[in-house]
């Protein structure tokens, strides 16, 4: 029964896969913007949680040009994106010639697909879609935490902030801190 549900989930995955690469050789535009637009959201997570630890909501004063801009602002959400997008494929690329087959079961095999079989449950799609759900704001979270935590402790390079229109609170000048 679960090398079956196994199976079952790797075909579907597999033709999930032929659908994806067939849509992205038709519409390679498409799919560009899309990744380019998923970056640029976890650009703006990462903004977000940067200037939130100085107490400076984003999000009143980001304009179009800042969240399109946002992905670049931090050259290590582009790379770590890029190795998650190529480790992917290769990973999908390998597993979907790797369908187990139900007709050649061992004790090993049964363990292995036995331990994943809840998510052997799930649609293909919506694992990939929960995945991206994840990593999309873990990652700039955790790294904006990190570096807002190096610029109030100094151990980072030294920054010099000019405002072209201060942010003001009640006739107070936001951003002395930094």
């Amino acid at each position: 029964m679960v090398i079956e549900a196994a199976s079952k989930y790797y075909n579907q995955l597999n033709n999930d896969l032929k659908a994806v690469k067939k849509y992205i050789h038709n519409n390679f535009g498409v799919f560009l913007t899309i990744l380019y637009l998923l970056g640029s959201l976890s650009g703006v997570v990462y903004l977000y949680v940067l200037l939130n630890n100085f107490s400076v909501d984003v999000f009143n004063f980001i304009e179009i040009s800042d969240f399109l801009l946002a992905l670049i602002s931090n050259p290590l959400l582009i790379t770590l994106y890029t190795a998650i997008i190529v480790i992917t494929a290769i990973y999908f690329n390998w597993r979907s010639g790797h369908i187990p087959d139900p007709s050649k079961t061992n004790i090993l095999k049964r363990l292995y697909y036995g331990f994943c079989y809840p998510y052997y449950l799930l649609k293909p799609s919506y694992t990939a879609v929960l995945f991206l759900a994840l990593i999309i704001p873990t990652y700039p979270t955790i790294l904006a935490y990190l570096h807002s935590k190096d610029i109030v402790n100094e151990k980072t390079m030294s920054y010099h902030l000019s405002l072209n229109y201060p942010i003001t609170q009640s006739k107070v000048t936001q951003l002395q801190n930094v």
